[in-house]
């Protein structure tokens, strides 16, 4: 059996709560011991029980924790369900493969000794590989991207290595290395790792003419060791490596891309049991919501949108002429240009019962919603140098579900189950003359609503039932004023008291209860005709519960205290 936690429910619990109260309050008040031999006292002994405020909130989030309780400029409370249906960070999207450059000065290009040493330049340009059609004409790394140098020379000289990247620039100024050649016995070997390139922008353009392009200057100086001559088998090898490439900011042609999306789905959590009744909401609506923060063109569809009501068992397509749909109508996604990096652009499409057939998906209870996507970047295969990408650029799609408390419901039903062994009732019963139990509500909110308790065994067989009159309404509607359209809090609230009486002979019967069941049904005002009532924020629910005990102890009797 279900346990839930409905408030409004919670304050009739305490009925049950009170026969515990009354025996506690004479094992612990009186001294039995001190009482006449022949004495017969008749007590009646009224306490509070119970009293509370109940707001939209308390209503709602008992059969419904996961929406959001949201409200419109009015009041009008409305539930509010989301789900990211896609989200692509373009550190995720874009994947930069490890660089290595080689290059080798050799003996047989070197000039003769002058002064004491000898100097070697080399400027290269080499390609910057790409996984794809990528044509990069800058990147800017981050932190932990790693430059890697292995030197090995055989010359028999010492030396100086400087390799620059002219290029490569922070602030202004080149990135450069330098390698001591500190032995002359021609095995010279060299390994050096630095991640200190965050923030260096590599300009792949070869001065404004290319792509993919990488100018790396080498500079190389032998000094004599003595023997003034230089071996033409010699030679001094260079590899450079960039690894572990992470960009800040990727510029240029980036290339056709397919975002993947796998299916998923939107809990609705207010359509998780069944209803027992009828529930209409009015212009419930459905949003999408997109995002993209990358510079280059995007489009999307959705392959699957539709949803499933577990009540029926049924699916229902989610169809509309504005949805746009893989392959028919997918939209084309505004998107930031050169001079709005940083920037994002977004739009939204609203779904409701005019251009679509969300009222007949709402009414038929879907616990969840399906969707998957499928997008495309640079989708054209246009060759655009315009294109840029930051680690923190994003491709956002996001749906929205929002269901209005406007509309009608009639036999609405909530339940709730609490623990309640009766035995030591049971074992008082026999001075117990009657319990009643008077239930005090004031109603601000536009339904009214019936509550029973009944009283089970171990297995949810009922034993007996709280209420025995046909009159359950214990919760009349309050007043809707014709010209707002409103209950106003202050002159529109209703007052009902009801009285429940259990005579001794009732409570004999308890000896097997376990648990008690409550079970209320509700109607909005006017159900019968249709009227679609609207629930604002500041509506409430006051109820008060008290509890009077009619008891009859004499002292001849033998009384287990």
């Amino acid at each position: 059996m279900r346990k839930s936690g409905n408030k409004g429910l919670i304050l009739l619990v305490a009925v049950v709560s009170g026969l515990f109260i009354f025996q506690s309050c004479l094992k612990d008040k009186f001294d039995f011991d001190k009482l006449s031999t022949d004495a017969t006292w008749a007590p009646s002994l009224a306490v509070p029980v119970a009293h509370g405020i109940l707001n939209v909130y308390d209503i709602v989030s008992d059969f419904d924790s996961t929406g959001l309780i949201n409200f419109d400029d009015e009041g009008l409370v409305y539930l509010e369900y989301d789900k990211k249906v896609a989200s692509l960070r373009g550190a995720d999207l874009i994947d930069v493969p490890d660089q290595t450059f080689n290059y080798v000065f050799a003996g047989s290009n070197a000039d003769p000794f002058s002064g004491g040493s000898t100097n070697m330049v080399s400027q290269t340009l080499s390609s910057f590989d790409v996984n794809d059609q990528e044509r990069l004409d800058s990147i800017v790394f981050k932190g932990s991207t790693k430059l890697i140098i292995d030197v090995s020379s055989t010359f028999l000289h010492e030396g100086t290595l400087v390799i620059s990247f002219p290029e490569l620039k922070k602030n202004g100024t080149s990135y450069s290395k330098t390698v001591n050649i500190n032995t002359t016995s021609g095995g010279f070997v060299y390994h050096g790792e630095y991640i200190d390139l965050d923030g260096y922008s590599l300009d792949l353009s070869n001065l404004g003419i290319d792509t993919n392009k990488v100018l790396i200057n080498y500079d190389l100086t032998l000094y004599d060791s003595g023997s003034n001559t230089i071996n033409p088998s010699n030679y001094t090898l260079i590899s450079t490596s960039f690894s572990n490439i992470e960009f800040k900011a990727m510029y240029g042609y980036i290339g056709y891309r397919e975002l993947d999306m796998p299916m998923d789905s939107l809990h609705i959590d207010m359509f998780d049991n069944e209803f027992d009744g009828a529930i209409y909401f009015r212009n419930p609506q459905f949003k999408i919501y997109t995002n993209n923060s990358y510079g280059l063109p995007i489009k999307f569809g959705f392959t699957t949108l539709e949803s499933y009501s577990t009540i029926y068992e049924t699916n229902i397509d989610v169809v509309g002429t504005d949805i746009p749909m893989a392959g028919t109508n997918p939209q084309l996604l505004a998107y930031p240009t050169l001079n709005q990096v940083g920037e994002s652009k977004l739009d939204s499409i609203t779904l409701d019962g005019n251009n679509s057939n969300i009222d007949q998906v709402v009414s038929n209870f879907p616990k969840y919603i399906y969707f998957a996507v499928d997008a495309a970047a640079n989708f054209d295969d246009t060759y655009t140098n315009s294109n840029f990408a930051l680690d923190t650029s994003h491709f956002d799609v996001d749906i929205n579900v929002q269901l209005p408390l406007w509309g009608n419901a009639r036999y609405f039903r909530l339940a709730d189950t609490v623990d309640a062994d009766m035995h030591e009732v049971v074992d008082s019963n026999e001075i117990i003359d009657q319990l009643i139990f008077r239930m005090i509500s004031l109603n601000g909110m536009p339904f009214e609503a019936a509550i029973q308790g009944y009283f089970v065994d171990s297995l949810y067989n009922v034993i007996d039932s709280l209420i025995t009159t046909d009159d359950q309404y214990i919760i009349e509607s309050g007043v809707i004023d014709s010209e707002t359209d409103r209950v106003d809090q202050a002159t529109g609230t209703t007052m009902k008291i009801s009285d429940f009486i259990y005579p001794a002979e009732r409570i004999a019967k308890l000896q097997d209860v376990r648990y008690v069941i409550f079970r209320s049904r509700a109607y909005t005002t006017n159900w019968a005709n249709s009227q679609n009532i609207k629930i604002y924020s500041d509506y409430t629910i006051q109820l008060k519960l008290g509890l009077r005990i009619d008891a009859e102890i004499s002292t001849s009797d033998n009384l287990d205290f």
